[in-house]
């Protein structure tokens, strides 16, 4: 998850609490990155030093309000002052089809917001914040929210 320059290089720390996750990107990018089968929280974060940026995919609709704000608070005391937060998770819309909707609703995550609820979950610990909504990301027309935020 967090991203940093760590003398000259690239330093990658990936976090999951699902330990065949985590076991698969040992064996598969063991050389490219430490992986932790634990959450990401206030204590990583700060042993972790700041990071250039803090990617979360997929992740932010499994979770709760609560739960997604203690993340959130996480991340921004990873990041830098110049740093900034990616996140990209399925997107509700009026605008898409019933089947659209139909298939975000029976995604396993089980807190898929719009593209608002993203941004206000986001703007609660970040001053600047840019969500966009793409459907034409995936092979089918599945809608995402790309979310960027900074702490300035």
């Amino acid at each position: 998850m967090p991203m940093s320059e760590a003398g000259g290089g690239i330093r990658y720390d990936g976090f999951d609490i699902d330990r065949r996750y985590i076991e698969f990107a040992r064996r598969r990018f063991h050389a490219r990155g430490s992986f932790h089968c634990r959450q990401f929280d206030l204590s990583s974060a700060a042993s972790l030093g700041r990071a250039d940026v803090v990617m979360m995919n997929g992740l932010l609709h499994h979770l709760d309000n609560v739960d997604a704000s203690a993340l959130l608070r996480a991340a921004r005391r990873a990041l830098k002052p110049t740093g900034v937060l990616f996140t990209l998770d399925g997107c509700l819309g009026d605008a898409h089809s019933w089947l659209v909707n139909w298939v975000l609703r029976h995604d396993r995550g089980r807190h898929i917001r719009s593209e608002d609820g993203y941004r206000q979950l986001l703007k609660e610990h970040f001053e600047t914040v840019k969500i966009f909504v793409r459907d034409d990301l995936a092979f089918i027309r599945y809608p995402f929210a790309i979310g960027l935020a900074r702490p300035i």
